[in-house]
């Protein structure tokens, strides 16, 4: 049951976006927590079953929210609902992660990688659809009445797939290229001509998207695959194949018409935008001062805001909207000056000090699983680091994604005890040594393993308390 729980938390992730836009567009607001009641069923069987997550991180964060609600009260936009909302982003969804982590198992990742793999085909189809589409075309409709898409250039708009907005497409192809890039690397991963066909539908939709992050977060991910090169050299030969199948992809893609007319025409907006950005923004330095400055600028308003904030979810789009009737960034528009801005220098900084906690323990336990050579965890983690440390929880999709892909990387570490057993030989040749040598170290390793008794993969799965 808590299995199909976490499957529709998924799905209505997925699509909650396509009913708050088409299918049910009058109920657009109460959709936007469609996946809070599912959470909650899960948070209850997870108790009644006595799996619910007792580490410290989840004990900090249940401090940590009880004392930021609290002070809510005495902030000078206190609103309750508001308040509660604002739990809901900051505090709520997160112990998902651990639960996720031990709820499903090697083969459920790889099962939800088949299906993202297999929705990125309509999913893209949508996306140049949506690329080709006028401004006030019903596939670019926002999730609102006065919602509407942010424009490319022109008379383009930046596609926003099954989501309602931009930022679903940011993290679903991140997803959807460290499965892929599992797939093509690790024989009958995933059918031959799925991976084959998402391999080209990528690119197409990166260059469709005219977005800076999604290209951004899905170098990370390929990036992650070079760290887990490095941390495993014995991987190098995965890495060779890959590039080969990048080059035939590349070779393939230049040759079907359907494929090259939509990459030119994407990349040609995307151009475009690039230099009329440079005017606006900065260009490409711009992007990286965007960037820096969202680490940078919590620093200067710690300083500035009240010491218990202005109160807890004022700085949403929901709250705004709430307290002042206009869907804007009511105080900030980078999470953790949004943070610092809700809940004060000191709550608002222990918050995100968690995150950043949270975020730097599942990346060493990825590195450590590729250590053995077992790399989807590192591909996932990339998926998801960022969004997770510094993503705007304010904004539904983000949260979401945030949450079930480090959950999936967390979960990607419990491998079965065959494929545990056949990643563990799968190491270089050592060099030959002489018998008594070898006999001595078998010895060695012999008393060792009797000495800790309950397998290699112990350390590995399970998580810090």
């Amino acid at each position: 049951m808590l299995r199909w729980l976490i499957w529709s938390y998924f799905l209505l992730l997925l699509f909650e976006g396509a009913l708050r836009k088409w299918l049910l567009p009058a109920l657009a607001n109460p959709l936007l927590i469609v996946r809070d009641p599912v959470l909650l069923a899960i948070y209850a069987l997870a108790f009644a079953r006595g799996i619910f997550p007792a580490n410290r991180f989840i004990i900090a964060l249940g401090v940590m929210g009880v004392l930021c609600f609290a002070a809510s009260f005495f902030a000078e936009y206190f609103s309750f609902g508001v308040s509660v909302f604002g739990f809901r982003c900051n505090f709520l969804h997160l112990p998902l992660i651990y639960i996720i982590g031990r709820v499903f198992d090697f083969e459920d990742v790889k099962r939800v990688g088949f299906w993202v793999l297999l929705l990125t085909l309509p999913m893209t189809a949508l996306v140049v659809l949506q690329f080709r589409s006028a401004p006030d075309s019903i596939l670019n409709t926002g999730a609102g009445a006065e919602a509407v898409q942010i424009t490319l250039t022109g008379n383009k708009v930046r596609p926003s797939g099954t989501f309602s907005f931009i930022s679903g497409i940011i993290y679903f192809y991140a997803l959807a290229t460290a499965f892929l890039i599992y797939g093509l690397v690790e024989k009958r991963s995933y059918p031959l001509w799925l991976t084959a066909i998402v391999g080209l539908c990528v690119p197409v939709a990166l260059a469709v998207s005219g977005s800076r992050s999604t290209v951004s977060m899905t170098a990370i991910v390929a990036t992650m695959f070079v760290v887990a090169v490095i941390i495993r050299p014995a991987l190098i030969g995965k890495a060779m194949k890959l590039i080969a199948i990048i080059a035939s992809l590349a070779f393939l893609a230049g040759s079907l018409a359907i494929f090259r007319a939509a990459f030119q025409e994407g990349v040609e907006a995307f151009s475009t935008r690039m230099k009329e950005s440079e005017h606006v923004e900065g260009g490409f330095e711009g992007f990286v001062h965007r960037i820096t400055s969202t680490f940078t600028k919590p620093l200067e308003t710690m300083f500035n805001v009240p010491l218990l904030g202005y109160g807890l979810g004022v700085g949403t789009n929901v709250g705004a909207k709430l307290l002042t009737g206009q869907t804007d960034f009511f105080l900030a528009e980078d999470e953790w000056e949004r943070v610092m801005c809700e809940s004060g220098a000191l709550l608002g900084g222990i918050y995100v000090l968690i995150r950043v906690l949270m975020t730097l323990q599942l990346g060493a336990m990825a590195a450590r699983a590729a250590r053995i050579g077992h790399f989807l965890p590192l591909l996932l983690f990339g998926a998801c680091a960022v969004p997770l440390v510094a993503g705007q929880f304010g904004q539904s999709t983000t949260l979401g994604f945030a949450v079930f892909v480090s959950g999936l990387c967390l979960a990607a570490m419990h491998l079965p005890n065959a494929l545990a057993a056949a990643v563990v030989a799968a190491k270089q040749p050592e060099r030959v040594r002489p018998a008594k040598v070898v006999a001595l170290r078998a010895a060695i390793a012999a008393k060792r393993a009797a000495a800790r008794g309950t397998g290699w993969t112990k350390k590995l799965m399970e998580p810090s308390p």
